[in-house]
């Protein structure tokens, strides 16, 4: 593989992996909206009630994706065919066509799913196409269209064998006359009429002149465009004008204003102005963070040192490896252990003794935690002081504390390294930051249950044998053999006497006697007397019930709502 083509394979990847952030960031929103339907499930297939627990489709389906604006794909089968189609919010499919998956060019995501309105998928006579939310086959999308991220409002599509740009109503607004074409990015794309390439804008002009035998776009840099001439490499800006001539072998990624340079199997610098600030001299060139000016550079003799944005020394190349995790704390390895540059001078500020150095944020800015000799300190990043000396199995944030296990014994030690708070247990019994509601959490010692909350105040005398979860304003917890209910002054509203409980939603939770499972209200009277294997969470006034191995849902009066016949309910946000 050439240098260029190496470059090319890591810009796809690239766009095609921030896609898929993309796509995951929105998965997640769209799982969390309230309307969309819930899942069931029977025998391996998936089908879709509402929130309101009515049946929309029974179980038909061997896959499901993820909702995307309102849609999601799903596939009758699952043996490698790879037919399905969309559904909308009411669990109908879009349209009566049947497509494929992306499994020929996304095998590791193959399931489409919509951004900005559209959706690739395969189709039967081979090759992709374009669907809206209606689920309208808009047109043809090329390999380029249908697998590098499309950010801009034109669509590449393809027509006999030529390809052109439509909006994302499927409306033409470039016509199809390119052999090869990429993406737009801010408003250019590069296209190959005949044996040239060039840029375009988004009236399909040439922006400067078609004259290159390739070109490529940089990730997540739309000023500037890559060119190949006479099997060298060069940039040219958006307005087609060359920022730097042909004479490199490969370019790497950019930083700021700046782009490393490949020639001759060595790395140096080239400035947004064309200018070479730094030279080919060096084996490999990685940035520091997207807000730095800073390079990591490693020279012929396997050392790695930093160098600035404009080719200057900051840290001499005689480390094994450097990082900088912040812009205030600078790191360097030697002999497998790990100390703290001045950033100045590159001397030390902490010794190089340290297994793992990592930093701290919020209250704790200015503080890192060291790991020596297996055990945990925490040192200060602007000097390489040690503020509290390695001592500790384990250290880590707690809200404005730091929680540390030491023998048995967890401690609450504030920024000032001293000591507030301490039990006998393990830092695992500390409720997790996003798990406390009201600001108070379950605390699990070695004692006992207790709540605490977030200033590390353990608010009851009484260690609980056993906790469930804080849900609701009360606690489901065990004294004496059976399970009652507390509230946050640790007073027992429902007197322990169920075999097990759940925790509190919408004024109900699941209670457990004599093996079956029942709701109650607040008070502890049954709104449900016990007549269920299991029940789970509330939810928009429905529960999950379970009865002789099958799933339903039922109301505050035990009816059922959805019959229990399912394998399984997706139920809840």
């Amino acid at each position: 593989m050439s240098g260029m083509a190496t470059a090319a394979a890591w810009a796809t990847l690239l766009a095609g992996w921030l896609a898929c952030v993309g796509a995951a960031t929105a998965t997640a929103g769209d799982n969390a909206a309230t309307t969309l339907p819930r899942r069931i499930s029977l025998d391996g297939r998936h089908g879709f009630v509402d929130v309101d627990g009515r049946l929309l489709v029974a179980p038909r389906y061997a896959l499901c994706g993820d909702w995307s604006e309102g849609r999601l794909w799903v596939q009758r089968e699952a043996d490698g065919q790879r037919a399905g189609c969309f559904v909308d919010e009411t669990g109908k499919p879009l349209t009566a066509a049947v497509y494929l998956d992306l499994s020929d060019i996304l095998p590791e995501m193959p399931l489409p799913r919509f951004e900005r309105g559209t959706a690739v998928v395969g189709l039967r006579e081979g090759g992709h196409g374009y669907l809206d939310r209606s689920g309208l086959l808009l047109g043809r999308a090329p390999a380029a269209g249908a697998f590098q991220r499309q950010d801009d409002d034109l669509l590449l599509f393809v027509s006999e064998k030529k390809l052109g740009f439509m909006n994302r109503r499927g409306e033409i607004s470039i016509p199809a006359r390119y052999e090869e074409a990429t993406p737009f990015r801010g408003g250019r794309a590069a296209a190959r009429l005949g044996e040239h390439w060039g840029l375009i804008d988004l009236n399909g002009l040439w922006v400067g002149r078609s004259q290159y035998d390739e070109m490529l776009w940089f990730a997540d840099e739309p000023r500037f465009w890559m060119y190949r001439q006479a099997q060298r490499w060069g940039v040219i800006d958006r307005l087609g004008q060359v920022v730097a001539a042909a004479h490199y072998d490969d370019f790497g990624v950019w930083q700021g204003d700046t782009v490393s340079v490949r020639l001759g199997g060595l790395w140096g610098l080239l400035a947004a102005d064309g200018q070479l600030r730094v030279p080919p001299a060096y084996r490999s060139l990685t940035p520091f963070g997207e807000d730095s000016t800073l390079w990591a550079a490693l020279a012929d003799h396997e050392r790695w040192g930093v160098i600035d944005g404009l080719g200057k020394v900051v840290v001499v190349c005689r480390f094994e490896a450097v990082q900088i995790p912040n812009r205030d704390l600078w790191l360097a390895q030697q002999e497998g252990l790990w100390g703290i540059l001045n950033r100045t001078n590159g001397a030390w500020l902490a010794a190089v003794r340290y297994q793992r150095i990592l930093p701290l944020e919020a209250s704790f800015a200015g503080l890192a935690l060291a790991e020596a000799g297996g055990r945990w300190g925490v040192i200060e990043t602007a000097t390489g002081k040690e503020r509290i000396a390695p001592r500790f199995d384990m250290l880590q944030a707690w809200h404005n504390w730091l929680a540390a296990q030491e023998s048995g014994w967890v401690r609450l030690i504030g920024a000032d390294g001293r000591e507030a708070h301490g039990w006998e247990g393990s830092i695992e019994g500390l409720p997790a930051p996003e798990s406390m509601m009201q600001g108070v959490g379950v605390l699990r010692t070695a004692a006992g249950c207790n709540l605490i909350d977030t200033a590390g105040n353990r608010l009851w005398r009484e260690r609980l044998a056993e906790a469930g979860a804080w849900s609701g304003g009360l606690l489901p917890a065990r004294r004496n053999g059976a399970w009652g209910y507390l509230d946050r002054a640790g007073a027992w509203v429902i007197t322990p006497r169920f075999a097990a409980a759940g925790a509190f939603a919408e004024g109900w939770a699941p209670v457990c006697e004599e093996g079956l499972w029942g709701l109650i209200n607040r008070r502890g009277d049954y709104l449900v007397k016990p007549a269920f294997e299991a029940l789970g969470r509330p939810w928009r006034g429905l529960a999950p019930a379970k009865r002789a191995g099958r799933w339903g849902l039922i109301d505050r009066r035990g009816q059922e709502v959805l019959p229990l016949e399912y394998d399984d309910i997706e139920w809840g946000e």
